[in-house]
């Protein structure tokens, strides 16, 4: 039996400020997950409008998303086999511009002790939040099962292409 294979194209975009990610805490397939801004991205669309405009929508004007990298991620699941390309965005914050910034209750700042330890980020979503940290523009290549939920999606390898 051959499984469908699919290309799909997404954009993710990180707000940085001293050492911390924002992230959005949300409510998928059943429980609580932590993840950055982002969006999928149709044939034809420009990722950069679209982070531009998520940018907007979820934490405001004034803010510039960068070209940061890209990821290549390859998902098996049980009906298909997914080769996701994600455009990825960073935004500094400066020191200023967090502290102004009116936190919503649906989001948090997250260190790198918290990024490597809480059980509500995906394991390869780990990899290239720390990554923005280190303020190391992204070239990942990920491999990933994802089974059941997309939280316990399991990393099965990655690679830095830089």
């Amino acid at each position: 039996m051959s499984r469908e294979k699919t290309k799909k194209h997404s954009t993710i975009a990180f707000a940085v400020s001293e050492g911390m990610v924002l992230m959005q805490i949300m409510q998928h397939q059943g429980g609580g997950v932590l993840d950055v801004f982002g969006s999928f991205v149709g044939d034809g669309d420009d990722a950069q409008d679209i982070i531009n405009r998520k940018v907007v929508e979820e934490i405001g004007e004034g803010y510039d998303a960068v070209p940061f990298g890209k990821i290549v991620e390859f998902i098996e699941k049980p009906e298909e086999s997914v080769e996701l390309t994600v455009d990825v965005f960073k935004i500094n914050m400066t020191r200023l511009q967090k502290d102004n910034y009116n936190l919503p209750k649906a989001y948090l700042w997250a260190n790198a002790d918290f990024i490597r330890s809480d059980p509500r980020i995906r394991n390869g979503d780990r990899i290239y939040l720390e990554k923005a940290l280190e303020d190391k523009e992204l070239n990942l290549i990920l491999h990933e099962e994802q089974y059941e939920k997309w939280i316990d999606a399991k990393l099965i390898s990655w690679e830095d292409l830089d």
